[in-house]
């Protein structure tokens, strides 16, 4: 996102790096991190170019202080697409099975 320079995203926001649906989503899962200071995980689905479907699981949690009071959060994000297409691929092949035995 930054060009792997801490410069490169230091007093930026979402709405920088992605297009405003995403961004917005990704927003609100923020918002509810350091609203509720618990860790919050979803999973974004994106088209991408339009020559593959991508999804990313996204992970925002609360960093606190000494004084426990939540100063930000640390946020994390994962390409899983090959996990999902590999769940579908699984998923089809049973239901495939269950059909051939219940036949």
């Amino acid at each position: 996102m930054g060009g792997g320079h801490p410069e490169g995203i230091v007093g930026r926001t979402i709405a920088d790096f992605a297009p405003g649906d995403v961004a917005a989503r990704i927003a609100a899962d923020e918002a509810e991190a350091l609203a509720t200071g618990a860790a919050v995980r979803s999973r974004l689905h994106d088209l991408g170019d339009g020559a593959l479907e991508r999804w990313v699981e996204l992970s925002k949690v609360p960093i606190r202080g000494r004084d426990d009071a939540i100063l930000g959060i640390v946020g994390t994000a994962t390409d899983v697409s090959d996990r999902v297409r590999a769940d579908r691929l699984v998923r089809r092949e049973r239901d495939l099975l269950q059909a051939v035995i219940d036949a």
